[in-house]
This record gives structure tokens, sequence and C-alpha cells, in this order.
């Protein structure tokens, strides 16, 4: 494994630990606001609690666990969307390793690994100019045959 993989490794197993962390701690808060409802129920129903505080009370739960579901499914979009990028990461990473010593960069080659090279240029008040370059790699690489 080269080390650019290592440190995609590196970063993306952080970055799903996290999101899988905040998934738990999202869960179990609706575990305990399900738990708490249903408690604010009996004391409704026993008389320990007037209806339009109970009212109150769930309204707020409600919202709350409407909020944490949103944000639970958002989470859980974006770690599929997390570890699918990171198979394509891979995946380009060894695609690609093979022109990791070339020593000169000849069409094919370019075309292969460059999507496209934007150049911008800048010139300002005082007559200074600037350039700068992107490069956009190709992360669907073209096959040859």
């Amino acid at each position: 494994m080269t080390k650019y993989a290592e440190i995609l490794d590196e970063e993306q197993e952080k970055e799903v630990a996290s999101l899988e962390a905040g998934i738990r701690k999202s869960e179990d808060r609706l575990d305990v606001l399900e738990r708490m409802m249903n408690r604010l129920y009996e004391d409704m129903i026993s008389g320990k609690l007037a209806n339009e505080n109970f009212e109150k009370l769930i309204e707020k739960a409600q919202d709350e666990q409407s909020a944490l579901i949103d944000r639970i499914s958002r989470n859980r979009e974006d770690l599929a969307a997390r570890k699918n990028m990171t198979v394509n990461s891979r995946e380009w990473i060894d695609l690609f390793s093979e022109y990791a010593d070339i020593e000169e960069l000849d069409p094919d080659t370019l075309h292969r690994l460059v999507r496209e090279i934007v150049i911008h240029e800048e010139i300002d008040d005082d007559g200074n100019r600037s350039i700068t370059i992107e490069i956009h790699f190709n992360l669907n690489p073209c096959v040859t045959e």
C-alpha cells in the first residue's frame, strides 16, 4: 500500500468513526426521548401531569425526535457516501500507482490521468500578473487497449 493510500485510509477511518459515533449518540437520545414520552403519557393518564403541560412537553419531545431522525438519516447517507468514496479512492490509487514513477508525460498518459487543465490569469491594479493553474484529475481513467 502506498503512502497516499495509508493517509487516505487514516482520514477516512476518522471521518467514518465520527459519523458512526454521531449516529449512535442520536439513536441513544431517541431511545431516551421515547421512554420520556411514555412516562409523560403515564403521568398524564394517572393525573400527575396536567393535560396542557403534557401537550407542551410532548410537542417539544416530538420536535427533537424529528430533528434527530433527520440527522440520523443525513449521517447515514453521508456515511454510505464516505464508504463509497473510500472504495473509489483506493481503486483510483491502485489504477494510477503504475504512473508514480513516470519520467516522461506523453499525450496518451496525460489523457489517462488528467481530465482538464484550467489556467487563470489576473493582472492587478499595479500591473502585476498572477497565474494560477488548476489540474482536474480523471477519477474514471480511460481504459486503452
